[in-house]
């Protein structure tokens, strides 16, 4: 792999992802490539959802690249995401996220940011798509988000020069250095991921297929999965799906 990251930026755009898409249909993807723009007119989160784009005030970006050894590595990719993610924040501007299984980063109990991690064949090669979007500066979320949106940088906090461009690149920094690895990594990966753990013994409900079911999080396992205790005394490993924090009835409502 060459030294420098090639990267490409659009000023407004329908979805990095998207673009990362476009690219390997093109056979243009043979080193990891960066994406990012200034706002995006349709991002995208999982579950077939929008990500709140708005220009200017986040971040918005794909990291994208062949992985000829998809099967071994796919657990380990969108916690190495997070991970850097949360590294990257930190090392920035000096705050410490949570990370909420699977994909997002909590800051104050508010969602700052989600990470869309999608696989790709193209004339029988697999490449890796890891999208990232932050809410750096993000005001006036729209109504209907699943869960309670927020913002790394509150409206009397200066940003640090240059903080979107920075970040996209220190994040791809240490996803390049994970690849490089072969995500040898991972071991250190765990431990903060587990040290940042969002939803550690909060009540939960999660869904697994056409499964859903309400329980308590035990913490991050050894493979990355969520450990619950079921509300039935049933301790379940989940490796893909999604838990929401299940607040009281009193509070009246639930957020993921």
């Amino acid at each position: 792999m060459e030294n420098a990251i090639r990267h490409i930026h659009f000023d407004s755009i329908d979805s990095t992802n998207a673009e990362a898409r476009r690219l390997i249909a093109d056979g243009k993807i043979s080193t990891p490539v960066l994406i990012t723009a200034d706002t995006q007119t349709a991002g995208r989160g999982r579950m077939g959802r929008s990500f709140y784009s708005p220009d200017g005030t986040g971040l918005y970006m794909s990291f994208v690249f062949p992985a000829p050894d998809l099967v071994r590595i796919s657990g380990l990719i969108t916690p190495a995401a997070a991970v850097a993610a949360h590294q990257a924040i930190l090392h920035l501007t000096g705050i410490t996220t949570q990370i909420k299984w699977v994909n997002d980063l909590y800051f104050e109990g508010k969602k700052i940011c989600g990470i869309l991690c999608e696989s790709v064949q193209a004339s029988g090669a697999c490449y890796v798509i890891v999208g990232i979007g932050i809410n750096l500066t993000t005001r006036g979320f729209p109504d209907g988000l699943r869960a309670p949106a927020g913002s790394l940088l509150s409206e009397d906090r200066t940003p640090p020069p240059d903080l979107t461009n920075t970040l996209a690149l220190d994040i791809s920094r240490r996803l390049t250095e994970d690849i490089r690895s072969d995500f040898a990594r991972a071991t250190e990966h765990l431990a903060i991921y587990r040290e940042h753990s969002f939803l550690d013994g909060k009540r939960v409900n999660c869904t697994v297929g056409e499964r859903t079911f309400d329980g308590t999080a035990l913490g991050i396992g050894d493979d990355f999965s969520l450990s619950v205790l079921t509300d039935s005394g049933e301790a379940v490993n989940i490796s893909s799906g999604e838990a929401s924090v299940k607040l009281t009835e009193r509070q009246g409502h639930r957020f993921c």
